[in-house]
């Protein structure tokens, strides 16, 4: 997250989670996974827990999340499923903790969007984030759909070409409004 294009991508999603947390109420608020960025900051729910395979408040694997069955009213997941051999597992207990009404946001990386592109022209070099399986907005509403959850909005970030150089991505900053406008589907990050 120090190159560029990670300070890119940590702004952008940053925005979007402090505006959106902001507005959902409860008693339990959960990240799991990238327990050093904190995307419950600007929640108002007052028990917010951080969980990761190490440096977290909680620590346990995604797969088998230690809390109640409908104990958690706000549930984070940011880039978690295209890192993991087991994503449907992790959305399984997703469904298993969240309240009837709770709110799960998704962050991550989509493929067909130029980040997606590049990943294809990079696959086997084995950088992050390139490395991931990056997973398909389509994949991911059927994915939901089959346990029972209700997607209420989605949105997309990101829509600049990911490159390294701060100088030229300034020269992009312009597709972030234009892109939202009129390439709604095409941002490297939902």
């Amino acid at each position: 997250m120090k190159s560029p294009l990670g300070q890119y991508l940590k702004s952008r999603e940053q925005a979007y989670f402090d505006q959106t947390v902001a507005d959902l109420f409860g008693f339990n608020a959960l990240q799991v996974g990238l327990p050093s960025w904190d995307l419950l900051c600007n929640s108002r729910i007052s028990n917010r827990f951080h969980v990761a395979g190490n440096a977290a408040e909680v620590l346990a694997e995604p797969t088998y999340l230690p809390f109640a069955n409908q104990s958690v009213d706000l549930l984070v997941l940011p880039h978690l499923l295209e890192f993991s051999n087991y994503p449907h597992q992790i959305l399984r207990e997703a469904e298993r903790i969240l309240i009837a009404e709770g709110s799960l946001l998704i962050s991550g990386f989509n493929p067909r969007s130029l980040w997606g592109l590049h990943q294809w022209y990079r696959r086997g070099s084995g950088d992050y984030p390139w490395l991931g399986d990056f997973v398909s907005l389509s994949r991911l509403k059927d994915w939901l759909s089959l346990l029972g959850c209700d997607i209420v909005s989605v949105h997309m970030c990101c829509f600049a070409p990911p490159l390294t150089n701060a100088s030229l991505m300034q020269r992009f900053e312009f597709m972030e409004v234009v892109g939202d406008r009129w390439w709604a589907k095409g941002g490297g990050c939902l």
